[in-house]
Parts: C-alpha cells; sequence; structure tokens
C-alpha cells in the first residue's frame, strides 16, 4: 500500500505561499507538494522536512486542519519583507515538530554540501 506520495510542481500551485505542503486523503495517503527549484538538492530537503513534521504531528495527533488553519492565517497576516516560517511560531500546533524536522534538513543540508543561506534565498524567492 502507498502511504506517501511526493510530486514536485510550480510554486502557484501551491494551496498557499509555501515551499512544501502535504495533505493526506481518504485513503490515509499523504501527498507532499514541494515546489520546483534550480537546485534538486534544495527539493529533496523541503520533502526531508515535511515528511519529518508531516509524521511527527501524526503520530502526536495534531490534526492537519489545525496546522492549515494557524499557516494560512499565518500567510493572510504576513507583514512585508517577513521571510519568517509559520512553524518558528510558538504558537503554531506543530512548533516543536517543525524545529526537529529543520534540524535534520540542517544536518543533510551540511551532507549534501548545501549553504544554508543560499537555500533560504531560493526558497524565499519562490
Amino acid at each position: 500500500m502507498i502511504t506517501h506520495i511526493v510530486e514536485v510542481v510550480d510554486n502557484a500551485q501551491q494551496r498557499y505561499p509555501t515551499a512544501g505542503d502535504y495533505s493526506t486523503d481518504i485513503y490515509g495517503c499523504t501527498h507532499f507538494r514541494i515546489s520546483r527549484m534550480a537546485n534538486p538538492d534544495h527539493q529533496f530537503l523541503v520533502a526531508i522536512h515535511e515528511i519529518i513534521e508531516a509524521y511527527l504531528c501524526q503520530r502526536r495527533g495534531i490534526k492537519e486542519s489545525e496546522i492549515d488553519k494557524f499557516d494560512i492565517n499565518w500567510e493572510r497576516e504576513r507583514l512585508a519583507g517577513d521571510t519568517s516560517e509559520p512553524g518558528n511560531n510558538p504558537e503554531a500546533p506543530y512548533y516543536f515538530e517543525h524545529k526537529f524536522a529543520t534540524k535534520v534538513e540542517m544536518d543533510v543540508a551540511h551532507e549534501l554540501g548545501v549553504d544554508w543561506d543560499e537555500y533560504e534565498k531560493a526558497l524565499n524567492n519562490l
């Protein structure tokens, strides 16, 4: 049984402004949508982050609807020039899961030789 599908999409196809998104269908399959970037390592890093975050949230009973509501509201209220991630806000329902996923993402970036500042610039330029 397929439980996870990862696809790369144009950023405009995301449900809201984000580099990575996920949702689980009625069959229990989680679909990850990663924004297309020039560097495939960057796409891989976003995918790793999203997979870890989603799995931890599922295991800990954090509902996708709560995450979506928080993220969509965050994006709606984002001030011009603010490049912070909603998951870094301690009020995010998935704050701890996001922070852990980011730690792993940074470790993998290091192993791949990805410059973290350049990676963040690519994410912010989507």
